[in-house]
């Protein structure tokens, strides 16, 4: 945001400036101080001076850079909106797997408590018993890779 006013300032100042390089100027015969230079006629007689060449190339060239400052402004615009999507792309993303991950963990640490709950059953037999230990011990371990 700090940049984008920056440049609008800037291009303001300049065209403030071009718009006031670009007024006449009346060369005013004076008899208290001679000759004075002023951008209002002083008299219907007052003779209007021509801009130099060199000052009117100075404001063709003026011109040209800032509509390259326009165009180049457009284009960095264009950038930053086009990065702005993709960073809100990529956290839509993120989200959706992170949710993802809740989910599954979720469906992970009720997988293992039930488990727990086989494991802890008092008419198992001995085999039984065993059986649902290492069904519990692996449940156990699934939910520990994925989920911690």
């Amino acid at each position: 945001m700090h940049f984008k006013a920056a440049v609008q300032l800037a291009t303001a100042l300049f065209l403030l400036l071009l718009n006031i390089s670009a007024h006449a100027v009346y060369k005013c015969a004076s008899l208290n101080s001679g000759i004075l230079y002023s951008d209002i006629p002083c008299e219907p007689t007052a003779e209007k001076l021509q801009q130099q060449p060199a000052l009117q190339s100075e404001i063709k060239s003026t011109k040209e850079s800032s509509t390259k400052e326009k165009v180049e402004l457009n284009r960095l615009q264009n950038l930053r909106e086009l990065r702005e999507r993709q960073d809100a792309q990529i956290m839509h993303m993120q989200q959706r797997s992170l949710e993802a991950k809740r989910k599954r963990c979720q469906a992970l640490a009720l997988d293992k408590k039930w488990k727990q709950e086989d494991a802890s059953g008092l008419y198992l037999t001995l085999q039984q018993q065993a059986q649902a230990q290492k069904k519990l011990r692996r449940s156990i371990e699934k939910y520990q890779s994925v989920c911690e």
